[in-house]
């Protein structure tokens, strides 16, 4: 059938093109993950069952450390970090992968790219200190789409080098 459409001419009046070629999905997400919490954009095309998507999430805390010292705390010089109780962390992650229908309401997604996390430890004199080496590398995640009308609601899991596992949830728009 699919052979047979393709040698036909779109001009000719008796021309029908299979539903199966213009089934298209458009994905616009809004994107946060909760710990630690950043936010970006999720966006995918889907075309019959298959297709792709792009996810990018950042912190955009603009936070910069002054000084570095390790997970507990301990300084280079051998003292400690005198926290005030405050900290933060500073997340990118971008990722691409697959998408593919389950059935009319229901998709899974799964990709790939990289990731970064930093935690930020506040001192009392108001400066901020990188805490440890942080995570960089190679980010993993999947999840499912679930879609109702125009909307769809997303959740999944990330984890960055498997060192961390970070929940993913999205909503937004299809048309």
């Amino acid at each position: 059938v699919l052979f047979r459409s393709i040698l036909k001419r779109p001009a000719d009046p008796s021309y029908d093109r299979p539903a199966s070629l213009t089934e298209r999905t458009v994905y616009i997400m809004p994107a946060l993950t909760m710990y630690p919490a950043s936010y970006g954009l999720m966006a995918g095309v889907k075309m019959n069952r298959w297709g792709g998507y792009a996810r990018f999430t950042g912190s955009f805390n603009g936070t910069v450390p002054s000084y570095s010292c390790s997970d507990d705390g301990t300084l280079e010089n051998g003292g400690s970090i005198w926290p005030n109780g405050k900290s933060a962390g500073k997340t990118l992650q971008i990722t691409t992968g697959a998408l593919y229908e389950m059935n009319g309401h229901l998709d899974v997604y799964g990709g790939l790219g990289y990731g970064r996390h930093q935690s930020l430890l506040q001192d009392i004199d108001g400066n901020w200190a990188a805490a440890g080496s942080g995570i960089s590398g190679i980010c993993l995640e999947a999840g499912v789409l679930a879609s109702w009308k125009s909307v769809t609601f997303g959740a999944g899991l990330s984890s960055i080098s498997f060192r961390s596992l970070t929940p993913v949830f999205s909503i937004g728009i299809n048309f």
